[in-house]
């Protein structure tokens, strides 16, 4: 099972990398009003991940693992944060990873595209 992010409702604002080849990379763009929102939108968006590394075809597992970590670790980071200005420090020492997630999910959407049925789940 392949999660989304986009489609869940998260306080961040997600560019869709299938939508333009020239898309902006995937990471938070906007500012959080509601951290512990944020952290259990994280939270889930990587126990999601975290499932999916488990059962993901061998030609999607390493985007799946990669993406997973990222997450993981932002999300550890996220339970230490108590503050929204704490908050996007942090996701400032996150831009490079969240940037390497581009073609990552880039070749999941492909996946997905090819793989997947519409409404599928």
């Amino acid at each position: 099972m392949l999660v989304d992010l986009r489609s869940k409702r998260s306080p961040m604002a997600w560019p869709s990398p299938t939508r333009s080849q020239n898309a902006s990379v995937l990471r938070p763009t906007s500012v959080v009003t509601d951290l512990e929102g944020t952290r259990e939108a994280f939270g889930e968006a990587y126990e999601n991940f975290r499932r999916a590394s488990e059962v993901a075809p061998e030609e999607i597992r390493a985007d799946v693992e990669q993406i997973e970590q990222v997450l993981g670790d932002f999300s550890t980071v996220l339970r230490e944060t108590d503050s929204d200005q704490e908050y996007q420090e942090q996701l400032l020492g996150f831009e490079d990873d969240f940037v390497g997630l581009q073609e990552p999910a880039e070749r999941l959407g492909k996946f997905q595209e090819e793989n997947c049925e519409a409404g599928g789940g």
